[in-house]
């Protein structure tokens, strides 16, 4: 249940309150992007937030992969 205070302060138009019932409708509302369903292969909308999330995601395995496949000294060197 709201405080009194904060249904008052949605009443005047101070900020909506909106239901909702994934991450996928919130991140919809806040961001005001799709947030994009996967395809017959496996891939999301793209332009969409789930779309660019993969991409980052994929992104920073790259980079930790990359690194873990390189051989570090402790100067921080590579050999």
């Amino acid at each position: 249940m709201l405080r009194q205070d904060v249904v008052e302060a949605a009443g005047r138009g101070e900020f909506s309150i909106f239901a909702v019932e994934t991450v996928d409708q919130a991140l919809e509302l806040l961001m005001g992007l799709p947030a994009g369903t996967r395809d017959a292969a496996g891939l999301f909308t793209e332009g969409s937030i789930n779309a660019l999330v993969e991409c980052r995601l994929k992104e920073m395995s790259d980079a930790v992969t990359a690194l873990a496949q390189t051989e570090w000294h402790g100067d921080g060197k590579n050999s």
